[in-house]
């Protein structure tokens, strides 16, 4: 008995991939797109390209807590056969407001909270997903732009403010900064 079946897959259809099932990281959304699904005793085989226009990934930090990001339009899921073989090019965010002092070490400011972007980028294997963290804060003058860029130079320092701004929706201080958070 086997099953061969072609789907298309419109606006209206939700799909859900779970990108991390220990974790609970699970993506859901709408889109578009041509599904082939072959399946028999001993194979489950998926092939076709699905569009993302809308959706949600919920992306639980540390097993600690849980923010859902909204997928940009235009991310995509490649289904190469095997489902863990899958191709992801997911970019989702999630705001919050933080007040930027303390990351650029500001103790003369008023702490005002601005709104922040957090990016995360969903590439490669299902089996093997690499993430790619951003921040971004719109509508920085460009003297406080530049101060923001240096606090966030490196991929390390963007992972930690990204984590922090997740669980806390709070920058933490840079180490050499003497700001006791």
């Amino acid at each position: 008995f086997s099953v061969r079946i072609r789907v298309n897959a419109s606006p209206e259809v939700e799909a859900f991939v779970e990108i991390d099932k220990s974790s609970g990281n699970v993506l859901s959304g709408r889109g578009s797109g041509l599904i082939e699904l072959d399946i028999n005793k001993d194979l489950f085989n998926i092939n076709g390209d699905y569009t993302l226009n809308s959706g949600n990934y919920k992306f639980v930090a540390m097993g600690l807590v849980s923010r859902d990001f909204l997928i940009q339009d235009g991310s995509s899921i490649r289904f190469n056969g095997d489902i863990m073989e899958s191709t992801l090019d997911i970019d989702a965010t999630y705001k919050t407001k933080a007040s930027i002092a303390t990351l650029i070490s500001d103790t003369t400011s008023v702490a005002n909270r601005r709104t922040v972007e957090c990016s995360i980028g969903i590439t490669d294997k299902l089996s093997n997903p690499r993430l790619q963290f951003g921040i971004q804060i719109p509508d920085l003058d460009p003297m406080v732009k530049s101060r923001v860029e240096s606090a966030l130079s490196t991929e390390d320092k963007i992972q930690k403010q990204f984590l922090s701004l997740i669980v806390s929706n709070n920058f933490l201080p840079d180490e050499q900064s003497g700001i006791v958070n």
